[in-house]
């Protein structure tokens, strides 16, 4: 999350957006008195035949106060209940820019996400510990996807599985602008060009070696529960799948 008040914008940050990646651009225009979300980065090492996943923290975290939510993933209602003032001073004042991603895609994402964590556990290193689901819910580690929506989907830290409380207040959109993810690059060029006024450079890819498996999401949602878990993700987030017209397998 960055909410700059010089330049007079919030940048909004949903899990499995790449939003660390605007999020590391757009900071670069932030100045001390800016509130900056902390940032953590997964570097991949590749040892002949064997990879190894390591964490390492990016100190940026900055005059976050009350504000501050596990990995910077804040919505504007969570603004309004802890400082409605700050709140409403955003909304009439403030440009307000967020991201979104197909919601069943979103969820194989953390579906690998949380499969990084299990390995890096494995290998001994340490990882933030309120990301460490083994420790903190003494979930089973997931092997396929279907286990994941079974045993981990409704215990993650996030502020909710939902995308919908990035974007709406009360049922109504309150965005300035959406980049979507599907056309991330042209999206942010537009919004440095068009909306803040602000010299773009090409966006940074951090966060993109966790998924090994490049294949469809499609394929993810198999078996007897498939109908099930399509349902499920459609209905947690339906504003953003009607808003922004998102369908399963497109």
């Amino acid at each position: 999350m960055i909410i700059n008040h010089t330049r007079k914008f919030i940048f909004l940050k949903p899990p499995k957006t790449a939003g660390t990646s605007v999020q590391v651009a757009l900071q670069q225009f932030c100045g001390p008195d800016d509130t900056v979300s902390y940032l953590t980065e997964y570097n991949n090492h590749t040892d002949g035949e064997e990879t190894k996943q390591t964490f390492k923290p990016k100190p940026t975290q900055r005059n976050i106060g009350k504000f501050f939510v596990t990995s910077g993933h804040c919505t504007l209602p969570m603004i309004r209940e802890k400082d409605p003032e700050m709140y409403e001073h955003i909304m009439s004042n403030y440009t307000k820019i967020s991201i979104v991603r197909n919601p069943w895609e979103a969820a194989v994402s953390r579906f690998y996400h949380i499969k990084a964590y299990y390995d890096m556990m494995r290998a001994g290193i340490t990882v933030p510990t309120n990301n460490t689901l083994k420790e903190q819910k003494n979930l089973p580690e997931p092997t396929r996807f279907s286990d994941y929506m079974r045993d981990h989907h409704e215990f993650l830290l996030h502020p909710k599985q939902s995308f919908d409380p990035y974007y709406f207040v009360d049922g109504k959109m309150i965005m300035d602008f959406v980049l979507r993810y599907e056309n991330l690059d042209s999206d942010y060029k537009y919004l440095c060009n068009k909306i803040l006024k602000i010299r773009h450079t090409p966006l940074p890819h951090r966060l993109t070696k966790i998924r090994k498996d490049r294949s469809s999401y499609t394929r993810h949602f198999r078996g007897s529960t498939r109908k099930e878990m399509i349902r499920k993700i459609e209905k947690e987030n339906e504003l953003t799948v009607q808003h922004f017209g998102y369908k399963f397998g497109k």
